[in-house]
């Protein structure tokens, strides 16, 4: 048995006994103990109890320290107590620590939606693999489904779904009316305007204009001022102008600013036929500052190519990275014949919008004025590489027999025909360029007045009747032996 006072055997865990105030000092079996540094217990150390100082918490200021409460006044270290050699995200010989808590497991990825990991190029693909601890090796496919299926089994489900309303509404544009119609008719309510409104779109758009101006009539009565542009739209394709464009002065009464309002009054007055009112309403939305380009196109439409100049200027001036607006200008500087600042203009144009086939096809009509042939049908080569329209195709053929190169003509022109088979200018150009030839790849062209059509199906061969097998002179001269010596 050990004395009071001493240390218990190295087996027994129970703690030393209490020291006696009268009796002799206990020494440790292991002698004196060399000097160590703070907070490291060296091995073959006896555990003495009482309050120690705490370990500092691994892993950073954020992660909650380790262990819960000091350790037992008079007893050893509890059992939760490990003695580690390393510990993850510590310094090496550590021991003697509380198990550490949770640790952190890196921060939140952002997972890639299912469309862009459809549309991603490989390079992206391979990012996105990386990002989730995917292996990005393998064919492209198998990397896409393998990064679909991780998408799919980490998201959840969709958090927002189509109503009737939506759905009502997305039909309206580009479903059959008639369902449309009955999607708006389940959400009507007694106070709210909307439906009604959808309601009498999806009537308009299946032809049923009266039924139409009844769902406007009940929005308008329920206060709603823009079931009124629609009101004057079903006007107008009643055939009534004129009271279209007077429920169109009623809104704007109502609201002079509705620059709407005198949208739709400018496109209803250009379609009865009244161009200067027309223009009028377009001002109104300049001074409004909305609607410059809107009146430059007004007055290029009129003829009026220096007013479309002005409106234009104004425009840019406020929006000078608008590649339509320079096109446009350029257009109207084409139609005055200065060519060289539509050149400008056009080049201002192309810079912004490289990919666009009707500027580089404008553009290279402003070159082939202005007797650069060569750069023009560069810029058409360019035009056609982009969209193969039959109106860019007629100016290239235009500028390859203007330069001497029929036949470069003759080849553009039998592909405008075999695109477009019933183009009045592509057919001309055909026969002007092959006269006496047939049309190119079989197609059925229409003949001009006068001239018989050809027909592309080679005559049926006509069978001969079979004649019969004379004699040969042989036998003649063998049967004609016989009957002589029976004579």
């Amino acid at each position: 048995m050990a004395a009071e006072g001493e240390a218990r055997p190295r087996g027994d865990r129970r703690g030393p006994r209490p020291e006696d105030p009268g009796g002799a000092v206990a020494l440790d079996r292991e002698g004196a103990q060399p000097s160590r540094p703070p907070r490291v217990v060296p091995r073959r150390t006896v555990l003495r109890a009482g309050a120690r100082p705490r370990p500092e918490a691994e892993g950073g200021p954020r992660v909650p320290r380790e262990g819960e409460g000091a350790p037992r006044a008079g007893g050893p270290v509890p059992r939760r107590v490990r003695v580690l050699r390393h510990l993850r995200g510590g310094r090496p010989r550590v021991r003697g620590v509380r198990d550490p808590g949770p640790l952190r497991g890196g921060d939140e990825v952002t997972l890639p939606s299912s469309a862009e990991v459809e549309h991603a190029d490989w390079p992206a693909l391979k990012a996105f693999a990386t990002e989730l601890g995917l292996n990005p090796k393998g064919r492209s496919g198998i990397v896409r489904q393998r990064v679909l299926d991780h998408v799919r089994i980490r998201t959840g489900g969709p958090s927002w779904r189509a109503g009737t309303a939506e759905q009502a509404a997305l039909l309206t544009r580009i479903g059959p009316a008639d369902l449309a119609a009955h999607l708006w008719e389940s959400t009507i309510t007694l106070d709210a305007p909307a439906p009604w409104v959808g309601l009498g779109t999806s009537y308009l758009k299946a032809g049923r204009i009266e039924e139409a101006l009844k769902c406007y009539d009940r929005a308008i009565g329920m206060g709603d001022a823009g079931a009124r542009l629609h009101r004057a739209q079903a006007l107008m394709r009643a055939g009534r102008s004129d009271a279209a464009i007077a429920e169109v002065d009623r809104a704007l009464g109502a609201n002079p600013e509705n620059v709407r309002a005198w949208a739709v009054r400018a496109v209803l007055l250009e379609a009865a036929g009244r161009a200067e009112e027309a223009l009028a309403s377009q001002g109104k939305i300049a001074d409004l500052g909305r609607g410059h380009l809107g009146l430059a196109k007004a007055h290029m439409r009129a003829g009026r190519f220096e007013d479309a100049l002005k409106a234009l200027d104004a425009h840019l001036a406020d929006h000078p990275d608008d590649a339509v607006a320079w096109n446009q200008r350029g257009v109207c500087q084409a139609k005055r014949g200065l060519w060289r600042e539509a050149v400008e203009a056009l080049r201002q144009a192309s810079s912004l919008r490289p990919k666009d086939a009707g500027i580089l096809n404008n553009l290279a009509v402003a070159l082939a004025s202005t007797e650069r042939a060569g750069e023009a049908t560069k810029k058409l080569a360019a035009a056609r590489r982009i969209s193969e329209d039959p109106r860019i195709m007629l100016n290239e053929a235009a500028l390859f027999e203007r330069e001497g190169s029929p036949a470069k003509a003759r080849e553009t022109i039998s592909r405008v025909v075999h695109i477009a088979p019933e183009h009045p200018e592509a057919v001309a150009a055909w026969r002007r360029l092959a006269p006496g030839r047939a049309a190119p790849l079989d197609l059925d062209l229409p003949v001009a007045k006068g001239t018989k059509k050809k027909s592309a199906k080679p005559p049926a061969k006509t069978r001969r009747p079979p004649t019969r097998k004379s004699s040969s002179p042989a036998k003649k001269t063998r049967s004609s032996k016989r009957k002589g010596r029976k004579t």
